[in-house]
């Protein structure tokens, strides 16, 4: 009788192991879903929150150091306090004890602290304890620590390593842009002298051309993105002959020129952070809003 009961009980506990297996993996699967769905959410936002501390470091360090009380200076930092606001929270409750983003805690738990240094970047700009180019490599640092942490999340991503790359080398082409547009309107009001923002602008061109060049040569024959790399890739080649001279407007009024330089090269980020964006959401999901 046991000899004859034997083969089904082998067979029932096969059939246990198998079906534990199968539940672990589609519990892991389900979890690596949650991971990739969570961190782009989180990369969208901190790329949100980037996106305002540029526009912050661009208009504190023109317009800043001689007139804190600028509008536009004002402008920019109640939006970055606003967005931080806003994002900080949603951020820390997909990293939380339960949070589906809980392994990388880590990773995230210098964002916060790095934010408080904006108090003292502006405090420094206001009365005038470090130079306009100081404060410029203050919100760069800055803007690094949540870069890099973004850097890290896509490593999280269940996308191919092609389209991988690509969302990576548009967050340092975003950046390499908004340096661009902070020279240029440091130079344009006078902020930092056009002899010290001489060699780093060169140097950031330079970048940012190689960038552009690399992204065309990789991605632009690929149907799948072609279609939207050219032309925007094309229409950056745009700024070129200008930049590094900043001659934006030259309507002789250095605060117009400065705004007219700013609203220049946020065209040509944002249409790169829409891009991104698009890149990174999932079909059907829209975090922007």
């Amino acid at each position: 009788m046991v000899r004859k009961l034997l083969p089904v009980g082998v067979i029932i506990a096969a059939f246990l192991v198998i079906s534990v297996a199968v539940t672990a993996y589609f519990l892991m699967q389900g979890e690596r879903t949650g991971r990739a769905v969570a961190a782009r959410e989180i990369i969208v936002r901190l790329t949100m929150i980037n996106n305002e501390i540029q526009r912050e470091r661009a208009y504190v360090t023109a317009f800043g150091h001689s007139d804190m009380q600028h509008e536009g200076v004002q402008r920019e930092i109640a939006a970055t306090d606003e967005y931080c606001l806003l994002l900080l929270p949603q951020i820390e409750a997909m990293t939380n004890d339960d949070g589906v983003l809980r392994y990388q805690r880590d990773a995230l738990a210098v964002i916060a602290p790095a934010l408080e240094q904006l108090a003292d970047i502006r405090a420094n700009a206001g009365d005038h304890s470090v130079s306009p180019f100081e404060t410029f490599g203050a919100y760069t640092d800055l803007v690094n620590t949540i870069t890099q942490t973004a850097a890290e999340l896509h490593g999280e991503l269940d996308i191919p390593a092609h389209q991988l790359t690509l969302e990576i080398e548009l967050l340092a082409l975003m950046e390499h842009l908004a340096r661009e547009r902070d020279y240029g309107m440091a130079a344009l009001t006078g902020a930092i002298p056009e002899s010290e923002t001489l060699q780093p602008r060169q140097a950031n061109l330079a970048a940012l051309q190689r960038l552009q060049s690399g992204i065309h040569e990789t991605h632009s024959a690929d149907l799948s993105y072609g279609t939207m790399l050219v032309p925007f890739l094309t229409d950056i080649s745009r700024l070129y002959p200008l930049a590094g001279r900043g001659e934006s407007a030259q309507t002789g009024d250095e605060a117009a020129d400065a705004d007219t330089w700013f609203n220049s090269i946020t065209g040509h980020i944002d249409a790169a952070r829409l891009l991104h964006t698009r890149l990174l959401v999932t079909a059907g999901r829209d975090t922007t809003q």
